[in-house]
């Protein structure tokens, strides 16, 4: 069981209760738990429900494209951008392409593409993006 997982897709349940229609599965008091078991998505005293979200499904609620402003006071396009470095973090960021320094907005990182787009989702959120 991985817990940070769990812990980022209960927090981004939280924040979004209504997307709850990822297919894969979903955690169940901390567990992983196909979709066909599912009876329901709640949360009580007891027990704790949430989906387990997916890269794709995340792919799809993600903008694409957002509007930054560089230093330089100029409005870009950044692109949504997600890699895997040589030493095995994954990383996304919404990055200005042709940017001679790389910059990127939002940038997270994990262990995993899925959590790095479960924390990149949660500081769209916090910065009012989504």
């Amino acid at each position: 069981m991985d817990n940070e997982l769990f812990e980022l897709c209960k927090e981004v349940y939280e924040r979004f209760p209504e997307w709850n229609d990822t297919l894969d599965g979903y955690f169940d008091g901390g567990e992983v738990m196909p979709f066909s078991d599912r009876v329901g998505v709640y949360k009580d005293a007891s027990n704790y429900r949430c989906p387990l979200y997916t890269s794709d499904f995340l792919l799809e609620k993600l903008p694409p494209v957002i509007f930054v402003r560089t230093s330089d006071g100029h409005n870009n396009t950044a692109i949504l951008t997600v890699w895997i470095n040589g030493d095995k973090t994954a990383h996304v960021a919404y990055m200005i392409p042709f940017d001679e320094q790389n910059r990127g907005d939002y940038a997270r990182e994990s262990d995993t593409p899925l959590k790095s787009l479960l924390k990149l989702v949660l500081a769209l959120k916090e910065a009012g993006e989504l």
